[in-house]
């Protein structure tokens, strides 16, 4: 039996076409702030009915941007709701990295918040237990994350990188659905090259709502037209090609039955 993404050590981070192509030109991921994240609850997995439970909130909250930043990856690729959120509607890509698993956090998803306890706080991995609670209907993320000092990243512009490397070792390169970008092009920005990264052009399934790979790969549009020679006398009627062109698309096998 195949193993699955986390049992391979795999995990997936989702982003616009644009962005997977300098990230991989350059050999690097962006690295977000907490602050620039799309959740307003994001490390608010603590009731603060307090004035004073606010007050000190506020002050781990800053602490963890202004000294570390994050990379948000998912358990997986197939769920088409990532590829609406964080794809570019279909139209972007999704890297798939080997990273270890201690340098993981796995988010926990909750209905309630907890209490802001002074147990907790004392705790040296404070700011990390608080990044990993999320509200439920975040679920479908099957988030993992990774949590870096920013003293560590490369700084560009204001904006903090984390180079590929052993910690983050780029494994699989998948295409979405809607996306025009070609193999050919993906490769050629591989420097240098790496025929052991995985180039997966994906579709949405047929029979699921799941985006899954498409096992006929990588197909250009003249390559979908039917080619036909004609002698300088003779030109085809518009029915013939037409009736042609439909011939050839229901003989196209299915990549899978999905």
């Amino acid at each position: 039996m195949a193993r699955s993404a986390r049992e391979r050590g795999l995990v997936y981070h989702f982003l616009s076409a644009v962005h997977a192509k300098k990230d991989l030109a350059e050999r690097r991921i962006k690295v977000s702030k907490l602050d620039e994240l799309n959740d307003p609850f994001e490390a608010l997995g603590c009731s603060l009915p307090t004035r004073e439970d606010r007050k000190k909130f506020r002050t781990i909250k800053a602490h963890i941007n202004d000294e570390f930043g994050l990379v948000c990856f998912s358990e997986g690729w197939g769920n088409p709701l990532l590829w609406s959120h964080y794809g570019d509607r279909h139209k972007g890509m999704c890297l798939g990295f080997s990273v270890p698993e201690d340098a993981l956090i796995k988010v926990r998803y909750t209905k309630s918040r907890d209490q802001l306890t002074p147990e907790l706080l004392a705790k040296e991995d404070c700011h990390r237990l608080l990044l990993s609670r999320k509200f439920r209907d975040w679920a479908y993320e099957e988030e993992h994350r990774m949590l870096l000092p920013l003293r560590d990243l490369d700084e560009e512009d204001s904006l903090y990188y984390k180079p590929f490397g052993r910690g983050l070792k780029l494994k699989e390169i998948i295409v979405g659905p809607m996306c025009v970008a070609t193999e050919v092009e993906l490769r050629s920005l591989l420097r240098p090259p790496d025929p052991d990264i995985l180039i997966i052009k994906s579709r949405v399934a047929f029979n699921t709502y799941r985006v899954v790979e498409n096992l006929q790969g990588f197909r250009t549009q003249d390559s979908r037209r039917p080619t036909r020679t004609r002698n300088a006398t003779t030109s085809a009627p518009t029915k013939t090609l037409k009736h042609c062109t439909l011939k050839r698309s229901a003989s196209s096998p299915n990549a899978t039955s999905s």
